[in-house]
């Protein structure tokens, strides 16, 4: 059993919390791991209101689920630098395993996170912060372990993708795009 502690509830948590709805039978079968969703955890009683309706057991205290013994792994969907950063190496320091879609964090603080993970023998996962969860980091990490690579130049974004393409190809205006990949929830607002 892996259970699972879970930051944010906006457009991306929200998403992996139906997508575990969804799929959680199935990726025991395929994966042979059984998944919990042990906690949500969102900033205000409000967010996390429709889950504790279903039952869920809810949070509006990430230390707390994070010093708990309830979760196995922090899945941190919050954004922003200071708190998840807090939260994630408070995860790592108590043996716990991260994912992450926060690629304005790693690139700032990746350099106490991982060195961390590393020094307790633990996981943090960050495919999703990348190319909309495009497998690709997995693919450079383990598909090209023979060879050695001298230089990787790309934009390996999808929110980065989709707004150079439509600028590109439509001639349109970086506000106007942004505010329309906004709208759709590619963008954080």
């Amino acid at each position: 059993m892996l259970r699972i502690g879970l930051i944010g509830t906006g457009t991306v948590g929200g998403g992996v919390i139906q997508i575990l709805e969804q799929k959680i039978a199935e990726y025991k079968e395929k994966l042979g791991v059984e998944l919990e969703l042990a906690c949500i955890c969102a900033k205000s009683e409000e967010e996390v209101a429709p889950y504790k309706a279903k039952g869920y057991k809810v949070s509006t205290n990430a230390d707390e689920m994070i010093a708990g013994n309830d979760i196995d792994v922090l899945v941190e969907l919050a954004g922003g630098y200071n708190m998840p950063r807090k939260w994630i190496l408070a995860a790592l320091e108590s043996g716990k395993h991260v994912v992450t879609a926060n690629k304005a964090l790693l690139a700032k603080y990746g350099h106490e996170i991982f060195p961390l993970a590393a020094e307790k023998g633990l996981h943090v996962l960050f495919e999703a912060a990348v190319g909309g969860g495009i497998p690709i980091i997995r693919s450079l990490q383990e598909g090209l372990l023979g060879s050695t690579v001298e230089h990787l130049s790309c934009i390996i974004n999808g929110t980065c993708n989709y707004i150079l393409s439509r600028m590109a190809d439509e001639g349109l205006d970086f506000d106007v795009v942004l505010k329309d990949a906004q709208k759709l929830g590619f963008a954080e607002a």
